[in-house]
């Protein structure tokens, strides 16, 4: 098993995007469209747990 400090999320099994890693691929142009997918989901799933922020995700299709 890999340990949860490799994805730096305590939770195993669980990885994080952060969004300077994004930008970062973005900047380079080797940005896949499923990252962005994912992150958006990873930030509702955190609202759904958190109510910190209201946020709202608009579906583009």
């Amino acid at each position: 098993m890999v340990p949860p400090s490799v994805f730096n999320n305590p939770v195993p099994h669980e990885i994080v995007i952060d969004f300077e890693d994004l930008h970062r691929l973005y900047r380079q142009e080797h940005m896949d469209v499923n990252l962005i997918t994912v992150f958006c989901m990873m930030q509702w799933l955190e609202e759904e747990k958190t109510h910190k922020h209201k946020v709202a995700y608009l579906d583009p299709t």
